[in-house]
């Protein structure tokens, strides 16, 4: 079983807010190293940002959590397994085509649902419902929490 955690997950590890507790234990229930994609990674370091941005936070606790996140990449809590952005995007641009018009997902979540099939994801987990509906309606195994 390869589960892959979209940052609305991976992001309350980080950043204390309601549903934090149930993200970390999710994420602690995986045993072992935690896939993820570049887009995950470049999707949290922005959700820092648009946290100072809106005043949930401040600029040097946005540094200290991506710093944290970093360091737990290096340290192997997470890695990127092999993943090629050419198929990542053709599948992504076909998801998009055949079902934004009906659920209504944005970009990055498709970026995401696309790489979750390209590493070979069989799970996805998300706080997202419609993420999590079109890694439904792909074959992946989720629980909308």
């Amino acid at each position: 079983m390869l589960i892959y955690f979209d940052t609305s997950i991976v992001l309350k590890t980080y950043v204390f807010e309601p549903r934090s507790e149930e993200a970390i234990k999710l994420l602690d229930a995986a045993g072992g190293a935690i896939p993820l994609s570049h887009f995950l990674t470049l999707e949290i370091s922005n959700a820092f940002q648009l946290k100072v941005f809106r005043g949930e936070i401040e600029a040097p606790d946005a540094k200290k959590c991506l710093s944290s996140f970093l360091s737990d990449l290096e340290a192997g809590y997470f890695y990127y397994p092999p993943c090629e952005l050419e198929s990542v995007f053709k599948l992504a641009r076909d998801l998009s085509n055949r079902h934004s018009k009906i659920i209504g997902t944005r970009c990055m979540d498709i970026l995401q649902v696309a790489s979750a099939l390209e590493i070979g994801c069989d799970h996805f987990l998300t706080f997202d419902k419609r993420q999590a509906q079109l890694a439904s309606t792909v074959g992946l195994k989720t629980k909308i929490y």
